[in-house]
């Protein structure tokens, strides 16, 4: 399956699920970078398979944020994607946070995999959001629905 039909297929389960945007990380439940293949959706969904990522998706666009390990070969692993690659790190360069705050409306829902975001991940994300109108909302494994 193609990138671009596997962001559909995320689209749609996100929809079902009533969720505006999903959240991807290169995290497993016990937060570790190097995880097993079962916790590599984001490098499943996106085709970078750097270890270090993070990937968010709404209805209408995708983006991945890495930082300068990966520039370039994040660069070409999501060439004809679909994917924005963010340059985490890199003056003038937006957070996730920031690009969730520009692309979605007030009372939109940012939806991840609960059993992955810590505690702290999901209150600095809340923190960063505030006063957006927009909210969190833990959910299941949707990736691993379509995969």
């Amino acid at each position: 399956m193609e990138t671009r039909e596997k962001l559909q297929h995320l689209r749609d389960c996100m929809t079902k699920n009533g969720v505006d945007a999903w959240l991807v990380m290169s995290v497993d439940p016990h937060q570790s970078e190097y995880v097993a293949p079962h916790w590599q959706s984001r490098a499943w969904l996106s085709g970078f398979n750097g270890s270090a990522g993070t990937l968010v998706v709404t209805r209408e666009k995708a983006g991945l944020w890495t930082d300068s390990r990966y520039h370039i070969r994040a660069a070409q692993e999501l060439e004809g994607s679909g994917i924005e690659l963010f340059k985490a790190g890199l003056p003038g360069v937006i957070t996730y946070n920031q690009w969730l705050k520009q692309e979605l409306n007030k009372g939109a829902v940012v939806g991840f995999d609960g059993s992955l975001l810590s505690l702290s991940t999901v209150e600095k994300m809340e923190k960063a959001l505030d006063g957006s109108g927009i909210t969190l909302k833990a959910c299941g494994d949707l990736v691993g629905k379509i995969w």
